[in-house]
């Protein structure tokens, strides 16, 4: 199975299919044959090599796969797409920089609290900026949980699951530290 499908690769390729589309060909062609082997045995036994040999044989052979791609191709008079390079996901960065700047203003707002409670200006603008501080906080956990997402269904295309789940840990585990250590009767 795995030449047939190799075979599939290399004919799409020399047609000048971009690699997501290969890839994308040769997993639904295994799919398909993995399937029908599952139909055949019924789930009874370990397929044999005559079993896929059989399967494929009703399959289209891999030649047929070149010319289909480049009648499409023709078709839409488009030239082969590019590879593209993965890129850093940009939700993940936005995630970051919004925290960050949340967590870097988290002090501000107490230098403005005026001598006690109160509803004047300095408490206002104090009370509007913790508002902002917590809006930021929880921006960054969910861009970061976006882009978690993103970067899981991008075959590729995408990284930086690192710094996602830095925008998705940072915040709650600042808080867990400082329920932990603070002296809350």
């Amino acid at each position: 199975m795995d030449a047939h499908l190799d075979a599939i690769e290399r004919v799409l390729a020399e047609a000048g299919a971009a690699r997501h589309e290969r890839r994308r060909v040769v997993d639904e062609v295994e799919r398909q044959v993995l399937d029908m082997l599952e139909q055949r045995l019924g789930g009874q036994a370990d397929p044999t090599p005559a079993d896929v040999a059989a399967i494929l044989a009703e399959l289209d052979p891999p030649e047929a796969y070149g010319s289909g791609q480049r009648r499409r191709m023709a078709e839409h008079h488009e030239p082969p797409a590019e590879t593209a390079e993965p890129r850093m996901a940009r939700t993940a960065i936005w995630g970051c920089v919004i925290g960050l700047v949340a967590l870097a203003l988290s002090p501000v707002p107490w230098l403005f609290f005026a001598d006690g409670p109160g509803f004047d200006a300095l408490n206002v603008l104090a009370a509007v900026m913790q508002m902002g501080v917590i809006a930021g906080a929880v921006a960054m956990v969910l861009l970061g949980i976006i882009a978690l997402v993103q970067i899981q269904g991008s075959r590729g295309r995408l990284y930086g699951t690192a710094l996602a789940l830095f925008d998705v840990l940072l915040h709650p585990v600042i808080l867990l530290l400082v329920l932990l250590f603070s002296r809350v009767p």
